[in-house]
């Protein structure tokens, strides 16, 4: 039972004293589990040696409820695409009581140091606070208009976490999106934890990341370079998704997914940090790569349903991953997935600057350059001579960056020249909003010149294979 006053004074608590991670059921950035992140997070707590993973039992059957629906819509759109002939595979319908079977023996497969926090003890405490409106519990409008009171899921979870840890906030995190958890422990006048947004910052905060030298990132990049194209980068978010809805069809999409195709190219890394003690790195990678986009709607009419595509031609797309170092060399990646987005590719901007700024933001995520500033260029500098990859980059600009100009990159004996162009007046971008008076292109075709913001990053990273990218068709 939590006890008023409890715990630290102040919810400023060192993590030196953190013996666990608990996660909420929005941890993996929705309402639904991640296996292959939750796993990831275990491997790394049971390297660590003194870390547990807390899992509250009505979290997972929060995970249940929310997998048993969208089996269930999955079931009904793969019938209907049958029907039509669009497919021959079938999917057998299962209870909730049978999906949260499942994922309990998923859980057990994943084994310790995870932990599933039984919520038997704090189930009345957690009513309670729902019925008078304490902790987490709040109000909400229902269908019909009336008020419901709800909030007896979440503070189950947060209790069980107090249960575990005797009262001590000081010896767990939590990581949730839920702006309720910080009120409840105000309302139950004691301190709280330290809480997280996401599994991605605790892990970089709680295992005492720090930042990298250019040389692991460097093999980072080139161990990415072997595996992307065998690795899921899961379901996309971003441009990609927005195109799909702005098709001919006008309605809800359901199991809409987006997903990167092969070939996939890297073209940077950064906000790299590692673990030496345990030997873990993680960092946000860039590649390009053709994205696409799918999902089910209802035809015009309404009369049948209709699988709808969108795609996007050498897409940015953006993910965060974890490496898992032996000897300093990386052994394996892990994708944060079902959290990477999707940009299309820029080629129109405001000014000259904006597109010349957008060329350097992408080559300071090529290892050395993370501090990379060209100030000089808008004074009449006109060459940097930098040293990536144990070979010489060299950058020219003629012009100037607040002007008309031209950047020819030399790496490896290749090169290759961007080019930012005035526009004709009343171009307009794409959502015909603000005026797009200037437009960036690159010389080389393949995905170089269909996002030419990473046409450098693709020179330095991808210089053996810059002939067969050339001769790449566009789409």
């Amino acid at each position: 039972m939590i006890q008023p006053g409890a715990g630290p004074t102040s919810s400023t608590i060192a993590l030196g004293r953190v013996r666990a991670i608990g996660l909420d059921t929005n941890a993996f950035g929705s309402k639904h589990l991640s296996l292959e992140r939750l796993s990831d997070l275990v491997r790394r707590a049971k390297k660590h040696g003194s870390l547990e993973v807390w899992i509250p039992e009505s979290v997972l059957w929060e995970w249940a409820e929310h997998a048993a629906a969208e089996h269930k819509t999955a079931v009904v759109a793969l019938e209907r695409l049958r029907r039509a002939g669009l497919t021959t595979s079938t999917l057998a319908s299962k209870t909730v009581d049978k999906v949260l079977e499942d994922l309990r023996a998923s859980l057990d497969k994943v084994g310790p140091p995870l932990k599933v926090l039984p919520v038997d003890d704090v189930a009345r405490a957690a009513l309670r606070d729902q019925i008078m409106l304490q902790g987490p519990a709040k109000t909400r409008h229902a269908k019909d208009g009336s008020l419901v009171k709800t909030g007896a899921a979440d503070s189950a979870h947060l209790r069980a976490f107090c249960a575990e840890g005797d009262d001590d906030s000081g010896l767990y995190v939590v990581v949730s999106q839920d702006n309720d958890a910080t009120r409840a422990f105000k309302s139950w006048d004691i301190a709280a934890p330290r809480i997280f947004s996401s599994v991605h910052d605790a892990i970089r905060t709680v295992f005492e990341m720090v930042p990298t030298d250019d040389a692991v990132q460097a093999k980072c990049l080139a161990f990415l370079a072997t595996q992307i194209d065998d690795v899921s980068l899961g379901s996309l978010k971003g441009d990609v998704e927005e195109d799909l809805y702005d098709g001919q069809y006008e309605g809800e999409f359901a199991n809409v997914g987006a997903y990167a195709d092969i070939p996939r190219h890297p073209v940077g890394l950064n906000a790299v940090e590692v673990d030496r003690t345990n030997g873990f790195v993680t960092g946000t990678m860039f590649a390009l790569a053709n994205v696409t986009a799918e999902g089910v709607t209802q035809d015009t009419w309404g009369d049948s349903t209709v699988q709808e595509w969108a795609e996007i031609v050498a897409a940015q797309v953006t993910v965060t991953c974890t490496f898992d170092l032996e000897d300093g060399e990386p052994q394996s990646v892990t994708i944060d997935t079902d959290e990477g987005t999707t940009r299309r590719p820029t080629t129109e901007f405001l000014s000259p600057d904006d597109a010349f700024n957008e060329v350097l933001d992408a080559m300071t995520t090529l290892p050395g350059l993370s501090d990379l500033e060209w100030l000089e260029a808008r004074d009449g500098e006109r060459r940097l001579e930098l040293k990536v990859l144990g070979a010489e980059l060299t950058v020219e600009l003629s012009g100037r960056p607040s002007e008309d100009w031209e950047i020819q990159a030399t790496y490896g004996g290749r090169d290759v020249t961007l080019a930012c162009r005035f526009l004709n007046d009343g171009y307009t971008d794409r959502e015909g909003g603000f005026p797009s008076h200037f437009g960036l292109s690159c010389d080389v075709a393949g995905p170089f010149g269909n996002n030419p913001v990473w046409a450098i990053n693709l020179l330095v990273l991808a210089n053996d294979q810059w002939e067969s990218l050339q001769e790449r068709p566009d789409h």
